[in-house]
């Protein structure tokens, strides 16, 4: 019996090498919607919402099954004057995706935030209406 635990380890771990791609191809292509727009490139994506923006310097590269994380920086807007003490840089912030055909499942989590989610669509377009 105890032979048959390398054969078994070594068989799981030969079907985990064929299912896993040696490199992730990463995302590429415009997503948008929910008052949001993500584009990809082989580099890295920028994010634009109504009072927001953002910028990632990885590719985003999802797992086999459509999921991917990554940390870039975020900026959140609001609307009307600005005082002069308001915190204008971004932070670090951490994007979580999935991958549904061409819906984009994104969540955007900064520092002591809350998670907000987006449902973004490959090749949808928007037009954002920025924080006046």
């Amino acid at each position: 019996m105890s032979s048959l635990i390398p054969f078994a380890f070594g068989t799981i771990m030969m079907a985990m090498i064929a299912v896993t791609p040696a490199t992730a191809k990463p995302l590429e292509g415009v997503w948008a919607g929910d008052r949001m727009i993500l584009t990809a490139t082989a580099t890295g994506a920028r994010i634009d919402g109504d009072c927001a923006t953002g910028n990632i310097s990885a590719p985003l590269k999802p797992d086999v099954h459509g999921h991917f994380q990554v940390i870039g920086a975020f900026q959140r807007y609001r609307p009307g004057a600005q005082a002069e003490d308001t915190d204008d840089v971004a932070h670090l912030t951490r994007f979580v995706g999935e991958l549904r055909g061409k819906l984009l499942l994104l969540t955007v989590t900064g520092p002591g935030e809350k998670p907000e989610a987006f449902r973004l669509v490959k090749g949808n377009s928007i037009k954002l209406i920025r924080c006046l």
